[in-house]
């Protein structure tokens, strides 16, 4: 009886796929989703085939979802790190400290560079592809679990607020701490780290409009000063 072989995967399809998911990632922060062509990808990664995303994604929206879905994966552990922290702490309910989970694993997430293209494409990709009444962020529940956790406990630390309303508030928090380490990524390089309060000036003033009409007792420093040096500021 004839064995059957199996076969292993391939390295090189592996390292194409992350070289096109790099690349699609860099490209869309810095010129717009809707402005660069899957050709114009498949030439920037070095690829003599000009279907290679197809081959590889199939269409521009499946490799959106891909970048998304590789994105938040790469933070869960980070977030389970957080998670693990503030669950010791009784913080799980308190919202700047979810609030923190939910945006400070994004400073990992750089390029050779030191600068943080994913927030870009992210912001992007929302307005995309997101919907009010969303409840699942692109099956983040399926990929980011620890994601999810800390959005859930959110939304459910935010009641009385309707659940929709909640979802897009703690979504508009995060999108002004995105949009602030965009805005940091503009400084030199050699000037970024004297300039990080641009970045905690805009998380505690997304920490203020999450709580908004709140009169929760104020925390008073954030547990994760150890993993994010920059909060001491």
């Amino acid at each position: 009886m004839a064995s059957t072989k199996i076969r292993s995967p391939d390295p090189r399809s592996a390292q194409a796929v992350t070289s096109l998911l790099k690349i699609s990632e860099a490209l869309f922060a810095e010129r717009g989703i809707d402005n660069v062509s899957l050709r114009e990808i498949a030439t920037a990664a070095g690829s003599k085939n000009n279907n290679a995303v197809q081959y590889h994604f199939g269409s521009k929206e499946d490799l959106l979802v891909a970048i998304f879905r590789q994105r938040v994966e790469q933070m869960e552990d980070r977030r389970a790190e957080m998670i693990a922290i503030a669950d010791e702490a009784g913080l799980m309910g308190d919202l700047p400290t979810l609030l923190e989970i939910v945006c400070l694993p994004h400073l990992d997430l750089t390029d050779e560079d030191g600068r943080h293209p994913y927030p870009s494409f992210l912001l992007q990709y929302t307005r995309r592809s997101w919907r009010v009444g969303d409840g699942n962020w692109a099956g983040a529940g399926a990929i980011g679990p620890h994601l999810q956790r800390t959005t859930i406990a959110m939304r459910e630390t935010l009641a009385p607020l309707r659940t929709d309303v909640a979802r897009m508030r703690s979504q508009l928090c995060t999108f002004m701490f995105l949009d602030a380490l965009i805005r940091w990524d503009q400084v030199e390089a050699d000037a970024r780290e004297a300039h990080s309060i641009f970045v905690v000036d805009a998380l505690s003033a997304a920490q203020a409009a999450l709580v908004a009409g709140r009169n929760d007792p104020p925390r008073k420093i954030s547990p994760f000063r150890a993993l994010f040096p920059m909060l001491a500021l």
